[in-house]
């Protein structure tokens, strides 16, 4: 597998399950793509046609290697693909050579700029607030008819198959920190303020210590604090983390996908993982 490039579904279920010592699915594979807003790519038919729209017609893109080029899926497609077991997209993955190929890690450069933490749709200076992360994306190079992804057909980078064992040992790792120092696990009503802070507190603009810090009533009739703190500091205040990540995405704060993460990424919130992955189905 080194050897290869790009990978197949199949292939990178049996790789990560052999390497992450965890049974991967194609659901588990496509929701962890669409979570951390990793590439996936797609073949394409011989016939597909890049070209470059604009004005009242189009002008063909003169990309070489026409007929065997790479689809690309934005989040929404990847999405799709996950929950419908099918997508289409338009866009080509652009390669080394042609005019605005960015590696992944300049496509990282690219979002850490572009972040949205503290806009909503009608704040944000960029195209495309539905569609997610940055992905790579020409701005005007489309194939001319739109490409049928299946799970037969949906390819995997390297680069997106490496982040993929990265994340999954890391958090493999935090949760067996946790449980060694928390064992047996008490039972916990909520987060800390410090807590809250590491989890949230760089998604967004707004001072959130100082929101924390008025907390009647902050989100939802009952609040997201479960426990009010003791003078003398002797019980702190918990929150529900839950609770709170909601509010900081609606109406229009974080996006999805950077709760999600957040909630995959820190320990301390594990016991409330099943909670969250139900409201998250629901979030707009």
């Amino acid at each position: 597998m080194e050897s290869q490039r790009i990978f197949t579904l199949t292939e990178v279920c049996a790789f990560l399950s052999d390497k992450t010592d965890k049974a991967w699915s194609r659901g588990d594979l496509l929701e962890q793509a669409h979570c951390l807003s990793l590439q996936v790519f797609a073949t394409t038919p011989v016939s597909s046609r890049v070209i470059i729209r604009g004005g009242d017609r189009d002008y063909d893109a003169g990309l070489p290697a026409s007929g065997r080029r790479l689809a690309l899926l934005l989040a929404p497609q990847v999405k799709d693909l996950w929950l419908h077991g099918s997508a289409t997209t338009s866009r080509p993955a652009l390669e080394f050579g042609d005019p605005g190929y960015q590696t992944f890690t300049e496509v990282l450069a690219v979002r850490a700029k572009h972040n949205r933490a503290g806009h909503t749709r009608e704040t944000w200076p960029y195209d495309g607030w539905d569609d997610g992360e940055f992905m790579g994306e020409s701005d005007v190079c489309f194939f001319a008819d739109a490409v049928q992804i299946t799970d037969e057909t949906c390819r995997f980078p390297l680069h997106t198959v490496e982040e993929l064992v990265r994340h999954t040992l890391v958090a493999a790792l935090s949760n067996a920190q946790q449980l060694s120092h928390d064992s047996p696990l008490p039972a916990v009503r909520g987060i800390t303020k410090d807590q809250v802070l590491i989890a949230f507190g760089d998604l967004v603009t707004t001072n959130l210590a100082k929101r924390l810090s008025d907390a009647e009533g902050l989100y939802g009739d009952n609040g997201a604090r479960v426990q009010r703190g003791t003078a003398g500091g002797r019980h702190k205040s918990l929150w529900n983390p839950v609770v709170l990540a909601v509010g900081l995405r609606d109406p229009g704060g974080i996006a999805r996908h950077m709760l999600h993460k957040a909630f995959q990424e820190h320990a301390f919130l594990s016991g409330w993982w099943e909670e969250w992955k139900t409201v998250y189905a629901d979030l707009p």
